[in-house]
């Protein structure tokens, strides 16, 4: 009789439980609510097809000579050496950086270059990176940098350097061919390794027809293969964004909600479901990412201010290059 009461007690005890959380929050307690699991599955679903997106707006202009002496030989370098092979433009140098720039042009922006790279068997994997560069504006796409611990993009200025960051970004599969994108807009750059997105982030300065790209590839104390390496630049005029890839802009504005209702949640999964869906739903969710980051709310201010962070280049912190920062030559010659 004693062990019924105490069960009919807890019965009670955890529907007064479930009634005080509510049928959102009373969710949790079997897992995520289902218009967050909705939310959060649609917004993966979109991650995924990012690229393809992205990838649709631009044409291939000109696939550049790697392999071979004939490839390299439309190749520079300051350090290190360039190694003829049919695999395809293999840099090596043993400390420090070796940056090979292709010396025959430069390229108008808005620019992109899509390329494979590989790390050979036998060597450290370590930046397998590329540089574009029209004064004022520098992009390093930084693949595996540091020794294969980070892959980032550094947005360089004449004010400095501004590291944009993804903790949760791909790195170098050793003896592995992967492909790497890196798109130039006007007003912004977005990056991916085998088709999942690096970072995003707006440019402190615009791009114009004017500007006249350098492109250049590097590895830093270590040797690395480069192959198909491609310029890209904007279809004009503007193509559809394929059907496969397309999104319902109304549906998605409605997870972007409920991602905002449960950023702030007493349920730390709930939490990180709606960072994951906000952060995968860029650039349609960069408004309410801004508007959250004003929250008075703590943990809902920090995720947003967080996120904003990684999507807006924030003041340089330092006024000195990176490591990999090396003078780049004047190229006269622009590509029409």
């Amino acid at each position: 009789m004693a062990n019924l009461s105490r069960h009919f007690l807890a019965l009670c005890a955890a529907s007064l439980f479930v009634g005080l959380l509510g049928p959102d929050r009373a969710s949790l307690a079997g897992g995520l609510p289902p218009e967050l699991l909705a939310a959060r599955d649609a917004a993966a679903a979109v991650q995924g097809k990012a690229m393809d997106r992205e990838l649709a707006a631009w044409e291939k202009v000109e696939t550049l000579p790697t392999a071979g002496e004939k490839g390299a030989a439309h190749w520079s370098n300051d350090a290190g050496e360039i190694i003829p092979s049919d695999e395809g433009l293999r840099l090596g140098c043993a400390n420090g950086a070796i940056f090979a720039r292709f010396k025959d042009k430069t390229f108008k922006g808005p620019i992109g270059i899509q390329y494979q790279a590989k790390a050979p068997a036998g060597f450290p994997a370590s930046d397998l990176s590329c540089d574009m560069e029209a004064s004022p504006v520098r992009i390093q796409l930084v693949f595996g940098g540091y020794g294969n611990v980070a892959t980032h993009i550094n947005v360089c200025t004449s004010n400095g350097v501004n590291p944009i960051k993804n903790p949760a970004a791909p790195l170098i599969k050793p003896d592995t061919w992967q492909t790497v994108v890196l798109l130039i807009y006007e007003d912004r750059t977005c990056s991916f390794v085998d088709g999942q997105p690096i970072v995003e982030a707006m440019l402190p300065e615009k791009v114009t027809p004017q500007s006249a790209f350098t492109v250049a590839l590097y590895v830093a104390s270590t040797e690395g293969l480069f192959r198909d390496v491609t310029i890209l630049r904007p279809r004009v005029p503007a193509v559809p964004v394929p059907a496969a890839a397309a999104i319902d802009e109304g549906v998605m504005k409605k997870h972007i909600e409920v991602a905002a209702k449960y950023l702030g949640d007493t349920n730390y999964e709930a939490r990180q479901a709606a960072a994951d869906i906000l952060w995968n739903l860029r650039p349609l969710s960069n408004a309410t990412i801004q508007e959250l980051a004003h929250s008075t709310d703590p943990e809902i201010h920090g995720r947003a201010a967080e996120m904003l962070e990684r999507i807006t280049p924030p003041k340089p912190t330092s006024t000195r290059p990176p490591i990999h920062m090396l003078p780049q030559p004047i190229l006269p010659r622009v590509m029409e």
